[in-house]
C-alpha cells in the first residue's frame, strides 16, 4: 500500500469565505420577552419508540415553560404549544 501511496497524508484545505455565528448571546431584560423553542428526536427505550421532544424556553428565567413529546409533530401541534406557552 506504501508503494502505491495510498497511505499517503493528504491536506486538508480549509474553506475560505465561509463565516460562522461564533459569539451570540441573547440579551433578555424581562421574563417573557425572548422565547425560543427546542426539538430534538429521542428513544425510549423502554418501549422502543422514537419521538420528538419540542421545548418552548424562556431565555431570561432559563425555565421550560412547555413540551410535547409525540412520534410526530405537526404545525398545528407547534401552534397548539405556543398558545399553551403563554
Amino acid at each position: 500500500m506504501k508503494e502505491n501511496k495510498l497511505l499517503h497524508r493528504q491536506k486538508i484545505k480549509p474553506l475560505s469565505g465561509r463565516q460562522f455565528v461564533q459569539f451570540r448571546k441573547v440579551a433578555a431584560t424581562e421574563p417573557f420577552s425572548f422565547m425560543e423553542m427546542d426539538i430534538k428526536y429521542v428513544h425510549i427505550k423502554g418501549l422502543h419508540l422514537n419521538v420528538f421532544l419540542l421545548t418552548v424556553l424562556d431565555v431570561f428565567l432559563r425555565m421550560a415553560l412547555g413540551y410535547i413529546v409525540k412520534p410526530s409533530v405537526t404545525k398545528k401541534d407547534t401552534v397548539n404549544l405556543l398558545d399553551l406557552s403563554y
